[in-house]
């Protein structure tokens, strides 16, 4: 059962509480994860709701309760602690998640030799975006790892330092915007691939990977030709075939492996979306429009003195 604090108080109903709910507010508010959340007070089991949470979508409290076996001193450092720490659940959550997505990158990089191109090549500007791409996760598998070994081993002193600095909070908008950035035209690849092996294949997506009989390459070869040479008649097509410029089948096991290869993009942008979705531009699409604020008051004084 939840009683307001201020009326509470007002009608001592309650005893006297010797803390300081608005300095507490305004530390939580000075941090970017803990702004306007609610904060609860607790006192022989019965709470108190001293600030309700100003998001009203992802309703956290914090909760203040007595300790009558520690010192002021002592709960002070506890309190100022659990304001300020990174949290390390969220951490190592968020630097598996990239450093799970520099994994499959390599994977597919490796698994890619040999696999069969269901497109084109792709445009100048796609593959710009997927090194950008695989740059940005990887920094931020970089950064993730030493922020947990700054939390686990240096009481997260550098990590809470970065989180309070402007530009540190825009460069990590910037690295999340351009891996999903990534992510999403990789996932353009995928549905290709897909939609490729279902019009031309009457197995079911499960059996690709175990057999392709020598009829579905052939249906197969012909799609993928296709889509490299879009608006190409099937009289144009046996003709690639007959002069040689495409093989009446591809084997197996090159189709396969760009299968594969789908498959780990696909894992790939599911993780990018997701850290996003939990910590970044997509949970808060909001942080883009103060980080580009930040970039242009950046930019200004290249331009006055250009």
């Amino acid at each position: 059962m939840f009683g307001d604090f201020k009326i509470a108080s007002l009608l001592h109903t309650i005893s006297d509480v010797d803390f300081n709910f608005d300095a507490l507010a305004n530390a939580l508010d000075c941090t970017k994860d803990l702004y306007g959340v609610g904060i609860i007070y607790s006192e022989d089991q019965r709470q108190y709701v001293v600030r309700s949470p100003k998001n009203t979508r992802s309703v956290i409290y914090v909760v203040v309760t007595k300790v009558p076996h520690a010192s002021r001193e002592i709960a002070e450092v506890k309190i100022k602690e659990t304001v300020a720490s990174p949290s390390l659940s969220k951490e190592i959550a968020s630097a598996a998640l990239s450093c799970g997505g520099v994994l499959l990158t390599i994977g597919a990089a490796i698994l890619g030799t040999g696999a069969i191109p269901f497109t084109a090549g792709a445009s100048s500007v796609m593959v710009a975006l997927a090194v950008a791409g695989t740059v940005a996760t990887a920094t931020q598998c970089v950064l993730g790892v030493v922020r947990i070994i700054d939390i686990t081993e240096n009481g997260a002193e550098v990590s809470t330092w970065l989180d309070s600095q402007k530009w540190y909070s825009a460069t990590s908008n910037i690295l999340d915007f351009i891996s999903v950035a990534s992510a999403g035209a990789a996932l353009k690849g995928v549905l290709i691939t897909y939609r490729t092996m279902k019009a031309a294949s009457s197995l079911r997506a499960s059996q690709w990977l175990r057999t392709l009989p020598r009829e579905e390459r052939v249906r197969i070869t012909k799609e993928i030709i296709r889509n490299k040479n879009p608006g190409i008649s099937n009289k144009e097509i046996k003709a690639f075939i007959k002069v040689g410029k495409y093989p009446k089948r591809f084997p197996t096991d090159g189709i396969q492996k760009s299968i594969q290869v789908q498959l780990l993009n696909s894992l790939n942008s599911m993780s990018a979306f997701s850290g996003s979705a939990l910590w970044g531009v997509i949970n808060s699409p909001g942080n883009l429009v103060d980080t580009g604020e930040y970039v242009v008051g950046m930019m200004q004084p290249i331009e006055v003195f250009e």
